[in-house]
């Protein structure tokens, strides 16, 4: 799919049956790490800050590019079996589209390419790597689609040859579209923009393209309640893949919908027709504010801060209370933890939780830019 999330070429694939593997013996680990959406704003921010330019390639056919470790054997695809040979087998030398090992062999495959053109893995996030050869220079890496940012176009090109000899490789040219986000750069006045294409698209899905319109995504005074035996059930297929969506929308970027979006997930499991019309009420929201986006200008928000905050006792239903909290270095990043304890140990848990990511955020930040990551100290101050 394009950036308008228009098809835009079509792909017939050979799948081998990876649910006949059995561990141990053709397969072993199977976990392949993907860039996290906090590094991507980072690559972003940095690039905002630096005045990087960012570009897009595409690799083909990553799957089939893995060396295999394991002796993998296939039978013959149907319709091209060797006549008189019917009865031989397959011996994969890399891997194939189905293989449970297929993801983390082309990982492996690409990171060690990587090393190998003088690039340094991140501690922080095993998807981004940097280089210091010719300026700040980092590339991210989302299975097949890796994210480039660098000054040097030269050093772009380059980067982009080398992948090229070594995999086929498509380049995208400046990045615009990347997992459902639309980027518009601009280097020069040193301003980027990121926000969500696929808005129109989910309100069609769930029919919300003629809704009223709201100025706010939840309701004042409004509280959510556990289903009861009188209560009205919905759905709870649509309404999960309704929240679903709207997960993915605040986590990259919608940071204005992620307190009404972590209310209404705590009640996905039975949900009631109280927490549909809050479910309707953020599609309401967004329908009036499709265009909305993050902003990235330089000279704002220069040092990394933190805010955070956590109520008492706020949930009516099971008195949790809830914690959150907000990272700004030219971008943002913010989460929603359920606590329930004491005021006093809920102000400790809300500081730990906020060091703990702002020394991720800041330990990327530092490997990218300086291509080593400090110690961290942590000092947090509550007041009751």
């Amino acid at each position: 799919m394009n950036r308008d999330v228009a098809v835009s070429r079509c792909k017939a694939r050979l799948i081998a049956q990876g649910y006949s593997q059995e561990k141990g013996l053709n397969y072993d680990e199977t976990f392949s790490p993907v860039i996290r959406s906090e590094s991507v704003r980072s690559e972003i921010a940095l690039a905002s800050k630096n005045g990087l330019k960012l570009h897009r390639m595409d690799v083909t056919a990553a799957s089939l590019t893995g060396e295999l470790k394991e002796d993998v054997f296939m039978e013959q695809p149907e319709g091209f079996a060797v006549k008189g040979q019917e009865h031989l087998v397959c011996k994969l030398k890399k891997s194939l589209y189905g293989l449970k090992q297929s993801q983390r062999c082309w990982n492996q495959t690409l990171h060690a390419q990587l090393l190998e053109m003088g690039f340094k893995q991140s501690l922080s996030d095993p998807c981004i790597c940097t280089s210091q050869s010719d300026g700040l220079f980092v590339l991210g890496v989302y299975v097949d689609d890796i994210i480039i940012a660098g000054k040097s176009l030269k050093k772009i090109a380059e980067t982009k040859s080398s992948l090229n000899r070594r995999s086929e490789v498509k380049d995208l040219g400046d990045l615009h579209y990347f997992l459902g986000v639309n980027v518009q750069q601009n280097p020069d006045s040193e301003k980027y923009w990121i926000g969500p294409v696929y808005i129109q698209n989910i309100l069609e899905q769930f029919g919300f393209e003629k809704c009223k319109l709201t100025s706010t995504p939840v309701s004042v005074g409004s509280k959510l309640e556990k289903a009861t035996d009188e209560s009205q059930v919905v759905r709870a297929s649509c309404d999960q893949s309704a929240v679903g969506s709207l997960l993915y929308l605040c986590g990259w970027t919608r940071p204005d919908i992620a307190c009404a979006v972590s209310n209404v997930t705590r009640f996905c499991s039975r949900p009631t027709s109280e927490y549909w019309t809050a479910v309707k009420r953020i599609f309401r929201y967004l329908k009036g504010t499709s265009q909305f986006g993050l902003l990235y200008v330089k000279g704002q928000n220069e040092l990394l801060s933190v805010c955070s905050d956590a109520d008492w006792a706020g949930d009516i239903n099971d008195r949790k209370s809830a914690s959150g909290y907000i990272f700004m270095f030219e971008w943002w990043s913010s989460e929603l933890e359920e606590l329930k304890a004491n005021l006093h140990c809920i102000i400790y848990c809300r500081s730990r939780i906020c060091c703990t990511g702002k020394d991720y955020t800041r330990s990327c930040l530092e490997e990218a830019a300086n291509g080593r990551s400090s110690e961290s100290t942590n000092e947090t101050y509550s007041s009751v």
